[in-house]
Formats: C-alpha cells, structure tokens, sequence
C-alpha cells in the first residue's frame, strides 16, 4: 500500500509523509530493542556477579518506575541517534552536499557502531561471564538451602514489660531469590544469543558498507549516485527478517523459559482455572482414594 497505494487512500492520506514516518519510526524502534536489551542484560550483569543489592532497591520500586528506568535512556537515545536520518528526508538537505557528507560518515557512529559492534562486544562479553559464573549445583537452583537467621521475638509478661528473645529460625528466602536471579540470567542470556545471531547480517552489511566509504564519498563529491551492489541488496532481506524473527522469537523465548511470565500472560489473557473445577477434582480424588482403600 506504500509502493502503490489506491486512490481511495492516496487521496485522503499524505502517501510522502506516511512513507517518511514508517522509515523512521522503524530504525528508531530497532534501535530501542537493541538498547533495551543492552541494558537489561547489564543489569542482570550486575545482580549476578558485581552487584546483588540491585535487586533489593529494584523490589522497593513500582513497575512504572522499573519501565521508565529502561525506556526513557533508550528511546532517547534511539530518537537521537536517528536523527540525521530523519533531517535526511529534507528535500532541501537531500541537494546539501556537506549533509550527505556528514550522514555517511555519520552512519559509522551510527547503526554500525552503536547497534552493530557494541552489542556484539559488549553482549558477547556479559553474556560470557554470566554464563561461567551460574552454579550448576542443583541445591542452589532447584532445592534452595536453608540457613539459620537470628531474630529477635518480643513476648509480653506479666507486670507489662517486654522481654526480647532471641530465637534462631531457618529461613531458605534469600538463597530462593539468587536461584530467580540466575533463571533469569540464564534467560537474558538466551535472549542476547537469539538477537547476536539474527543482528548478524544486519552487521555484515554495516562493515561492508564501512569498506565501501571511499567509492560512495568519491561519487558524492562527483556528484554522481552510489548504486550498492546485488548481493548487498539481497543480504539487506536477510537482515530484515532476521529483525522480524528477534521480535518474534522474543515473545516465544519469554513464554518458553519464564514461568512468571507464562502465568501474567494466562492472568491477562484470563485463562485461569475455575476454583469450583479445582474442588470438585479434589473431592473426586479423595472419594475415589476412600474407595481403593476401601476395596483393600
């Protein structure tokens, strides 16, 4: 509908300006995810080997405020970033020869640098350590230890005093919330290999153009336009449906590997099982287990 709309739509709806916002608005949202996940998987980074009270000051806060904390220096940035892409669609800087300089150069900052070798170093570093740093240990992931805690009991008496005990209790809280700590990890690790795959191609191209600089600079200067070569144009589907996969496969990952996630969607989806089903299977299991014991 954008290459050839009808005339029923082209004639009610600005086809130039529909064409310049979708561009736009899609380089700025590939750039948000790739940030986004940038940042998330530094936190988990951070909660697993440097810093674990990150989780504690995450907990006091309400889940605007976690969102906001991510998204607004991402989409800022995503924003800035694109924006001599954006300005490029000027007609009057199309013909600005100094502009069309500074946009190509400008295109080694960014995509190529800050959404194409960044994420791979610094996804591939992370995700790196995080992996060898996750215990294997089966008592830290699926039976969490218990360890002895004092605690201080305040218990009345009779002339209305207080006296303050002292009791030891065992408490398996803390090593339950490391053991969420590395399944999340291990879950953000999963989410930065599946995006370093799928970006591959995406990056392949940015370094090819990186190699091809000088040859599209000489034809700026003269004047001339840069055609990319077939096999450029061809690896440029690749790296389009590999972003549309990263998307998708983000949402399937998150319902395969997260049980919390599985059960807010179930929550919001309203799939829930009925209570009354949930008593009469328990009154059916116990009535058939009086009668087996009965036969016995």
């Amino acid at each position: 509908m954008l290459v050839d709309p009808p005339d029923f739509i082209a004639g009610w709806i600005d086809m130039k300006l529909l064409r310049v916002g979708a561009e736009s608005s899609c380089h700025v949202t590939l750039a948000l995810s790739i940030f986004i996940i940038m940042g998330i998987t530094l936190e988990r980074y951070q909660v697993v080997l440097t810093n674990p009270s990150i989780r504690q000051s995450a907990a006091e806060k309400s889940t605007g405020v976690l969102i906001l904390k991510f998204l607004t220096p991402a989409l800022v940035s995503a924003v800035l970033f694109n924006l001599p892409r954006i300005l490029s669609k000027n007609e009057s800087l199309q013909s600005n020869t100094e502009f069309l300089r500074f946009q190509i150069i400008f295109q080694l900052f960014h995509p190529i640098g800050t959404t194409g070798l960044l994420p791979l170093i610094l996804l591939g570093i992370l995700t790196f350590k995080m992996f060898t740093r996750i215990p294997l240990n089966s008592s830290v992931q699926g039976q969490p230890r218990e360890f002895p805690v004092q605690m201080q009991v305040q218990t009345s008496v009779d002339s209305g005093n207080q006296e303050i005990q002292t009791t030891t209790v065992l408490q398996n809280r803390p090593i339950r919330k490391r053991a969420r700590d590395f399944k999340l990890a291990q879950l953000v690790i999963v989410l930065a290999l599946v995006f370093l795959t799928l970006n591959f191609p995406r990056l392949a191209i940015g370094i090819y153009e990186v190699l091809q600089l000088q040859k599209i600079l000489n034809c700026q200067q003269g004047g001339e336009f840069y055609f990319p070569p077939t096999l450029q144009w061809k690896m440029d589907i690749f790296a389009q449906l590999g972003a549309v996969l990263k998307a998708s496969l983000n949402l399937l990952i998150l319902l395969i590997l997260d049980d919390s996630f599985r059960k807010t969607i179930g929550r919001v989806c309203r799939f829930k099982v009925n209570p009354s089903n949930k008593r009469t299977d328990t009154r059916r299991s116990v009535a058939s287990g009086e009668e087996n014991e009965t036969r016995l």
